[in-house]
């Protein structure tokens, strides 16, 4: 075990619980749309942010803060900005291609998706687990647990305070100072950032009919058990590559 002071980042896509239990019969282009949105965000988290593992619908990563503090968050801090223009890019894309097209609702509610991010520095502790390195740490926990919160906006990215007061300059023009009670720890003062985000708008065009929705429901399936037997990577034909 080693204890070294990190930069955590958490990246958890809004949205996705709701997303996928209400596209039960859509499920398998509902986890490729969050699969091809999440790889987006790990594409595009470059050094020195690194991915320490995906927790089912966000990104969990850090750098280890060898130098300068303020020069690591402002490192980070691009990087975070990198990665959120990134999702909202790649979300405009699925969307681009959903419209006209795939009739599954999963396809078709791909707007209602958003990106947040929790940025918190301090202390973690390096600990080997069953052949797994997990981080552990009062930062660890911060930065989780403030993923809920009393923001209503659904992008944003939210900094504490020891974070917002390393940098250089805003990286959004709206911004929102806010003091969240985070369980065992207390008051945490922060402040939440807020992206342009874009207005996706359907314009009343209505998927390809069809018949009945089964036929669109099988083929998935099959295509997918298809491609698990064969040991491909499949790319759903309404999904951009």
């Amino acid at each position: 075990m080693r204890s070294f002071q990190a930069i955590i980042a958490v990246a958890d896509i809004s949205g996705y619980t709701r997303f996928v239990m209400l596209h039960k019969t859509a499920i398998a282009h509902a986890e490729e749309i969050i699969s091809e949105l999440l790889e987006t965000v790990t594409a595009n988290a470059k050094t020195p942010l690194q991915l320490h593992k995906l927790e089912g619908d966000a990104a969990f990563l850090y750098t280890e803060v060898t130098g300068s503090q303020d020069d690591a968050v402002q490192d980070v801090m691009q990087q975070v900005v990198a990665f959120m223009k990134a999702f909202e890019k790649k979300k405009t894309a699925l969307f681009n291609k959903s419209v006209g097209g795939c009739i599954c609702s999963a396809c078709q509610s791909i707007e209602t998706l958003e990106l947040k991010t929790v940025v918190h520095i301090g202390d973690v502790l390096e600990k080997e687990m069953s052949g797994f390195t997990e981080l552990a740490g009062e930062p660890v926990i911060v930065a989780h647990r403030l993923m809920k919160n009393g923001l209503d906006q659904k992008s944003y990215v939210l900094v504490t305070d020891v974070i917002a007061a390393r940098l250089d300059a805003d990286p959004y023009e709206s911004s929102q100072q806010v003091v969240e009670h985070v369980e065992d720890v207390g008051d945490v003062g922060a402040v939440a950032y807020f992206p342009q985000v874009s207005v996706l708008d359907r314009k009343g065009v209505r998927p390809l009919a069809r018949p009945s929705s089964y036929p669109e429901i099988i083929r998935l399936f099959v295509a997918s058990a298809h491609s698990k037997l064969r040991g491909l990577n499949r790319f759903y034909r309404n999904m951009p590559r």
